[in-house]
């Protein structure tokens, strides 16, 4: 039950904090964007094909910086637990 509490506030308050201010204006927009890497949207532009997984990628110096302060097993349970399959774990990108 508490796990479902956990997850159930994480999403509220990104829907909150993050979400609502994006959709409702345009500084709330680019705040949201500019956490994710542009490789999704880069190959949208150039009619190419996307990268499998790429829409779900994290800006890279984003990703430097939560790897080098935080512990490996609490970035998983950020990824797992966000909702959006955003990939938070430097292993992802050092394939």
């Amino acid at each position: 039950m508490q796990k479902a509490d956990e997850d159930y506030l994480i999403k509220e308050m990104t829907r909150q904090k993050v979400e609502l201010p994006a959709m409702n204006d345009r500084v709330g927009l680019a705040t949201y964007f500019k956490f994710h890497s542009s490789d999704y949207v880069d190959a949208l532009e150039m009619d190419m094909e996307p990268l499998e997984g790429s829409q779900y990628w994290v800006c890279p110096v984003i990703v430097e910086y939560m790897n080098d302060r935080f512990d490996k097993e609490l970035l998983r349970y950020i990824q797992e637990s966000e909702g959006h399959g955003m990939q938070f774990l430097a292993e992802y990108y050092n394939s």
